[in-house]
């Protein structure tokens, strides 16, 4: 039941015409500067790659931009639909695709690389939920491949998050340490986020059968500044 609140809260977040407008403007943006990074490092050569939660498309688009066949999943569809519309403004063939959240509809080793960015992974409510994403990502990668995914870094997110005052108390489900139901600035949406520590994100991984190459900051990998953000790249 909880789970079933947090995802509902996420649909009506993403679904806001602010929130759809947002992303559309970013489609076109690229990859950010530790996004980069990783993918000329990681996800080389092209191949092809299931994007999971990708908005209005901006990491898509990249990702097919350097060659890959790209599959791109959300559980929005009024995300998807402003993706699919700059898809063939663009002339890229990415394959946009609704999603339950719960579960990936693809065959076992469907892809070379599986990318989950932009701190999607703190949208999945429940940490049996995000366990049971990560295995059906493993199940979906090829032998091998790489899974890279970012999250928000909880002790300096949350401390900024309360300070602004749009953390709610959530009172429709019990909560795990690092749940947040928190509300945007301009319609005062509430949505489901988990913030992370690194330790978990390891344990996380470890526990479902990846090996991690690399879990650190995005500053570290050369967005400056950026310490809001832990980046993980494991190997099945």
């Amino acid at each position: 039941m909880a789970r079933d609140f947090g995802f509902a809260t996420v649909r009506e977040r993403y679904a806001q015409p602010s929130e759809v407008r947002k992303y559309a403007d970013r489609a076109e943006d690229g990859l950010l500067a530790w996004e980069s990074t990783v993918a000329g490092k990681y996800l080389v050569p092209p191949g092809r790659l299931l994007d999971i939660g990708c908005g209005g498309g901006r990491e898509a688009f990249a990702f097919a931009a350097q060659g890959h066949s790209v599959t791109a999943i959300d559980i929005s569809d009024e995300q998807l639909g402003t993706a699919r519309t700059k898809a063939r403004a663009l002339g890229m063939g990415v394959d946009f695709r609704t999603c339950a959240g719960t579960s990936l509809d693809f065959s076992d080793q469907s892809f070379e690389y599986v990318a989950l960015l932009s701190q999607v992974l703190g949208n999945v409510p429940g940490q049996a939920g995000r366990a049971g994403l990560l295995c059906d990502i493993r199940r979906v990668l090829q032998p091998g491949g790489i899974f890279i995914f970012s999250a928000h870094n909880r002790g300096v997110c949350e401390p900024i998050a309360r300070a602004k005052g749009i953390v709610v108390e959530p009172v429709e489900f019990p909560v795990e340490e690092g749940d947040l139901l928190m509300v945007d600035d301009e319609d005062r949406t509430p949505c489901y986020w988990h913030y992370f520590t690194r330790d978990e994100i390891l344990t996380l991984c470890r526990d479902t059968g990846f090996e991690v190459l690399e879990c650190c900051l995005a500053q570290d990998l050369g967005q400056a500044g950026w310490d809001t953000i832990l980046v993980c790249v494991c190997r099945k």
